[in-house]
């Protein structure tokens, strides 16, 4: 499992937006998804970025 904390909630009506970090878990992410975000820009380790569709990330706890 590894530990992804979002800077960034992608949707389609308002685009990228930076939000405070936070630790995304499988129920934080069916909650952003019922709210209409599909993506998130999230932060692994101390230098990687990386965009997660929240409809395929799947290893979360």
């Amino acid at each position: 499992m590894r530990k992804y904390r979002v800077t960034h909630l992608y949707d389609a009506a308002a685009g990228w937006r930076r939000v405070h970090p936070f630790v995304l878990t499988a129920e934080i992410r069916d909650e952003l998804v019922r709210e209409g975000c599909t993506m998130v820009r999230a932060r692994s380790g101390l230098t990687m970025h990386r965009k997660l569709s929240l409809i395929r990330v799947r290893d979360l706890h």
